[in-house]
């Protein structure tokens, strides 16, 4: 749905993102949202639809962020924030580092656009970004370590 509606009002004049550079991520977008129904499905391994489905996000919003004219903001953590569903602290710290780095990569690239006006290079830019986002991402996983087990207790009393 968000990619579809980032093409009409892109074509609109709403937004700057041109539709070119939309496609390839509402094709990728279809493929991480149909994806884990497809898999399961097909009966894949449950530890591989979670790698999968979880780095394919990953990917998606790092794609996401190379692009100046798409302002990710909060999404990046999506990755994160779905691996916290699996309670299984290894893979949320794995899938919180290869978010970060995969984040990092973009941030890179859309350096390489950026009209700068705040700083005095792109790589002034990009690193300041990058030490911003990475306080960010310490922080929620810190915090998102901790969510499961807290919540574990209470799901356990539920049943």
């Amino acid at each position: 749905m968000v990619f579809p509606a980032l093409m009409i009002m892109s074509a609109i004049g709403l937004f700057q993102s041109k539709i070119q550079d939309l496609i390839p991520l509402t094709l990728i977008g279809l493929l991480v949202t149909l994806g884990p129904t497809v898999a399961y499905k097909l009966n894949a391994p449950i530890v591989a639809m979670k790698y999968t489905c979880t780095l394919a996000l990953g990917g998606l919003v790092a794609l996401m962020a190379s692009n100046a004219t798409i302002g990710i903001y909060m999404t990046y953590a999506l990755a994160m924030v779905f691996s916290i569903l699996y309670y299984d602290k290894k893979f949320t710290l794995r899938i919180s580092i290869i978010s970060y780095l995969l984040l990092v990569v973009s941030l890179y690239f859309r350096s390489l656009n950026v009209q700068q006006i705040e700083f005095e290079s792109d790589f002034t830019w990009f690193v300041s970004r990058s030490v911003g986002f990475l306080m960010e991402a310490a922080v929620m996983l810190f915090r998102g370590l901790q969510i499961p087990m807290e919540l574990l207790p209470i799901l356990r009393k539920l049943q």
